[in-house]
């Protein structure tokens, strides 16, 4: 009798086991699934995995053996995928030791009245989690989470019973007609709506990747700039928080390098369009899942506008509320400061711009800029532009606008008087170069070049209005400028 019940446990053990595999299965040697006990695999039946060739989820370059007691998150072939194992460093190789659970093939490793406990469990909770995720329909979104006050390019909206919601994104690019994207930010395990075409982010995304630096200032503008992990151009950003951790913040060019994108292992990546939808970009990122989310906050015609959109990154984030009341309080000194400033008679004629390739664009009367200087109290000198972009004029007509103008801003590198003669000799004719009204908005560079106008004053945008009521209302009170500064 026990010569034949050794004999069913030795056939029990070699069942649908390759040869080289057979025997006591192997068992992690530190616990990491929880509860029961685990013991050391015995060294003869330990696997040795090669160097890792790729990139994969474990900390670590490519080409390099992960380091002792890393995840590796990908079981060598043959063996379970359901496994989370650990590596264990043994010379030039990487050592594989399983978890204490079943594996592929060969007999469980746990039995009893523990392991049935643990297997119910789990249909329980596949059972609730099916219920729990069934999808809803498209037209179910309805329930209003956000509607801008400034911002035409975005909205955001939910259906009843859910924590997940909707952005809809319309128009993000400049020259964009009837173009509305929709991204589904995913929470508490819900699915999408049925037959849902748009992209699919996770809410609370921790690891973001900002393709333009106003995105950088808008995540920093309600405390959450730690979330980014990548930038396009990392020499040209202002950022302070960005500027200190060079060494752990990657950048992924101007043409996204996609190696790099892949090691920061973004929850999203934003993006921004110019002129296009950039497919070839989007097409790449579905097939490597990523997320990704269009901003085209640079679009909006308000300045208000512009900063509005923060909200939408506080949504996507998991901190609406926190973006709500930082956009709020820079609303609210915004429309102060429009209100405490005068409009008196005889306001001082503004003219913006250098020429570029001996051709002068002037911004729309709709532009940012123009109601800036409205805002605060001036004249924006060009009025016969009143499409959604800029528009090249004449030379002579620049020369003649410039004899007129009481003030030139926006002179572009420029950071003195001779700067700008060089470029012109014939601008020594200008008024506000007689009368040394010329200020430029580049005060903030980076040592690379970068200037943070273009990056926080997008969402200080309170500031940029302070500035113009000081340089065209001096008599008001002096006080520094903080993006603009005056050329001499």
């Amino acid at each position: 009798m026990k010569e034949r019940e050794l004999k069913h446990r030795e056939m029990r053990g070699r069942c649908h086991t390759p040869s080289s595999l057979r025997g006591t299965p192997p068992i992690l040697g530190e616990e990491l699934n929880g509860g029961g006990r685990s013991i050391d695999t015995p060294s003869r039946l330990r696997r040795t995995l090669p160097a890792l060739g790729g990139e994969s989820r474990s900390r670590g370059k490519q080409g390099e053996t992960p380091s002792h007691g890393s995840l590796y998150p990908y079981p060598p072939a043959g063996y379970s995928p359901y496994f989370r194992g650990r590596v264990a460093e043994r010379g030039d190789s990487a050592e594989y030791r399983y978890s204490e659970r079943i594996p592929r093939y060969g007999r469980r490793v746990r039995t009893g009245w523990r392991g049935m406990a643990v297997a119910w469990m789990a249909v329980v909770m596949v059972a609730l989690g099916g219920c729990r995720g069934k999808a809803p329909s498209a037209e179910e979104f309805t329930r209003e989470v956000y509607a801008p006050v400034y911002a035409k390019g975005f909205d955001i909206a939910g259906a009843e019973g859910m924590e997940s919601t909707i952005a809809r994104v319309r128009n993000p690019w400049q020259g964009a007609e009837g173009v509305t994207q929709e991204y589904f930010v995913a929470r508490d395990g819900e699915r999408p709506p049925r037959g849902f075409q748009g992209v699919t982010i996770p809410g609370g995304a921790r690891r973001i990747v900002c393709m333009s630096s106003s995105h950088v200032a808008m995540l920093d503008a309600f405390g959450e700039v730690e979330r980014v992990v990548g930038v396009s151009g990392i020499d040209f950003v202002s950022n302070a928080y960005v500027a200190a951790h060079r060494d752990t913040i990657g950048d992924v060019g101007a043409e996204m390098n996609y190696e790099t994108l892949v090691g920061l292992r973004p929850d999203l990546v934003l993006l921004y369009g110019i002129g296009d939808a950039q497919s070839a970009v989007t097409d790449k990122l579905r097939e490597l899942g990523i997320p990704y989310m269009y901003s085209g906050e640079y679009v909006e015609e308000s300045p208000l506008g512009r900063a509005e959109w923060m909200v939408l990154l506080g949504e996507v984030t998991d901190r609406r509320e926190e973006s709500e009341a930082a956009f709020r309080a820079i609303a609210e000194r915004y429309e102060r400061l429009k209100a405490e400033t005068a409009a008196p008679e005889g306001r001082k004629k503004v003219m913006v711009n250098t020429p570029w390739q001996d051709t002068w664009y002037m911004p729309s009367t709709r532009s940012v800029i123009a109601r800036l200087i409205e805002d605060a109290g001036g004249d924006y000198i060009y009025k016969e532009n009143e499409t959604n972009g800029s528009l090249p004029v004449g030379m002579e007509t620049a020369y003649r606008l410039l004899r007129e103008a009481d003030v030139w801003i926006e002179t572009g590198q420029c950071a003195s008087l001779a700067d700008l003669l060089a470029v012109n000799p014939r601008f020594a004719e200008a008024k506000a170069v007689r009368t040394g009204q010329v200020y430029n908005n580049n005060r903030r560079l980076t040592p690379g070049g970068g200037n943070d106008y273009w990056e926080s004053a997008v969402v200080r945008p309170d500031v940029v209005l302070r500035d113009l009521i000081r340089i065209l209302h001096p008599e008001d009170g002096e006080g520094e400028l903080y993006y603009y500064r005056q050329l001499k």
